[in-house]
């Protein structure tokens, strides 16, 4: 009942100087505002256009259907999701799933796409020592029983970090981490992209492009420390040692599965399977930032 009764759906006004979220009044607004913030969506206008949902789509999406979450539902909302006096927005789409546009500063914007597997996920903003945070339920695909009204399950508490929405956590680790290796390309139902990626504490970064990729090879690079030390600094904050070694829903879907390969300087590893992608909010944070660096990195080709 305490994570139930922290939810605040409703648009919140900021102390900071008024942004573009906050001139924001309907649905059609929303869709314009996500496209004009967004490249990639703005490029697949056409195929996949920005449609929010309504609050009664939303609960069926969600699959969430109990009296308290009825009164909840909004499928667009307006707040300050990380604490720096600038109205952030929070809205459920049919083809993208839950999108949160942040304020980062002169008119720019970030677009986050929230986990959205093994289901939609519920999501709600709340406060907890004095920090915003986001309040995701998601039910599971494997039990989900549409003719019964069942409970939903005790929400991830989310904070923004490393420029993603993670699992809050108030003892991080501090290990020393020799690199970090990404395998993608987990597919059951059909061929899909896949690459090898790995990173160093040092910043050098390996990259072996595979199969659906249209320049293939092996690539080497340099990130920039803040690079570096963002995907470091995530893996220590998700205690990546105590987390699971298998992440398997209760079904599947195509979407593509990772691999994640923690190398620690003292020769120790820890090994993850995420299939579908979609074990953990800091999981899936991780696999865009590395997903970017194999998308974005200056590259130079070895073999």
């Amino acid at each position: 009942m305490k994570y139930a009764l922290i939810f605040l759906l409703l648009s919140v006004v900021t102390i900071g100087k008024a942004n573009r979220i906050d001139g924001l009044q309907n649905e059609a607004d929303i869709e314009k505002f996500i496209v004009s913030v967004d490249n990639d969506i703005r490029k697949n206008m056409d195929r996949w256009p920005v449609k929010i949902l309504s609050n009664q789509e939303l609960l069926t999406a969600t699959k969430f259907v109990s009296a308290t979450h009825a009164q909840l539902a909004a499928s667009w909302i307006k707040a300050d999701l990380n604490d720096d006096g600038q109205t952030d927005l929070i809205a459920y789409t049919k083809l993208y799933g839950v999108l949160i546009v942040m304020d980062t500063g002169k008119d720019s914007y970030q677009v986050i796409r929230l986990k959205s597997f093994p289901s939609l996920p519920f999501v709600g903003v709340g406060k907890t020592g004095g920090r915003t945070v986001l309040l995701a339920q998601h039910s599971d695909c494997g039990d989900y029983d549409a003719s019964k009204n069942r409970a939903a399950k005790r929400p991830d508490t989310l904070i923004y970090k490393f420029g993603q929405f993670v699992e809050l956590d108030h003892s991080p680790a501090n290990d020393d981490i020799a690199s970090v290796t990404i395998f993608t390309g987990l597919c059951a139902l059909g061929p899909c992209q896949s690459y090898k990626l790995v990173v160093e504490a040092n910043g050098q970064a390996r990259y072996v492009a595979g199969t659906e990729i249209p320049k293939q090879g092996v690539f080497t690079g340099q990130l920039i420390p803040s690079k570096t030390n963002q995907i470091m600094g995530l893996v220590n904050y998700m205690k990546v040692k105590d987390m699971e070694d298998r992440y398997q829903p209760g079904c599947i879907m195509d979407g593509g599965g990772w691999q994640l390969v923690v190398t620690f300087k003292n020769g120790a590893e820890k090994q993850i399977v995420d299939f579908n992608g979609g074990g953990t909010f800091g999981l899936e944070a991780l696999y865009v930032l590395m997903d970017e660096i194999a998308k974005t990195q200056t590259w130079k080709q070895i073999k």
